[in-house]
């Protein structure tokens, strides 16, 4: 049995829930939303609200106020969010926001099962700037038997695709609607 402290969430204009997608090579967007009043609001790495809606909250009434306490704590979610993720490639690391402290959610490592078709292009293309397919737990280990084949056959695709660029910067540029940042609970 697992028994923990019911926190009380948000309030005071304060998010209740503060999302850091975040990569080895940096961090994309932060996605805030107070779940008890229906609003949200997503924020560059550089702590700049963006002018983007996402599809939980899609309407302009329902944007969270910008805040120097929301702007603190999202500062405080970006330091732990670089120190969670450790040496994956990218995770969406959730954490929960009671009075003015945070509270660690959960990792995600495939938000919409890698499919949001509700990303906004210039986030998505951002993340696919980041995102560094070598720099993946997978392709950094060992293995053996067909999990070995399939890693030197990936390998072997980044690779060509790099010949190919002549050169040019081998992260996968993602689609709007691809592999990152759904927000839905």
């Amino acid at each position: 049995m697992f028994i923990e402290e019911k926190l009380a969430l948000g309030g005071n204009d304060l998010p209740t829930d503060i999302k850091v997608h975040a990569f080895s090579s940096g961090t994309s967007h932060i996605w805030v939303a107070d779940k008890l009043s229906g609003r949200s609001r997503t924020y560059s790495a550089e702590l700049m609200p963006l002018d983007v809606r996402d599809r939980t909250y899609p309407n302009d009434e329902q944007t969270l106020p910008d805040s120097p306490a929301t702007q603190a704590l999202i500062k405080q979610a970006l330091d732990l969010a670089s120190r969670l993720l450790g040496g994956l490639d990218y995770a969406r690391i959730d954490f929960m926001v009671a009075g003015n402290r945070l509270y660690f959610g959960e990792y995600t490592f495939y938000p919409g099962g890698g499919h949001d078709g509700g990303l906004d292009q210039a986030l998505a293309e951002r993340a696919g700037e980041l995102w560094d397919l070598r720099a993946s737990d997978f392709l950094r280990q060992r293995h053996r038997g067909l999990v070995r084949l399939y890693a030197e056959a990936l390998r072997a695709a980044i690779s060509t695709n790099a010949s190919a660029s002549a050169g040019a910067d081998l992260r996968p540029r993602q689609k709007a609607g691809s592999a990152i940042a759904s927000h839905a609970p």
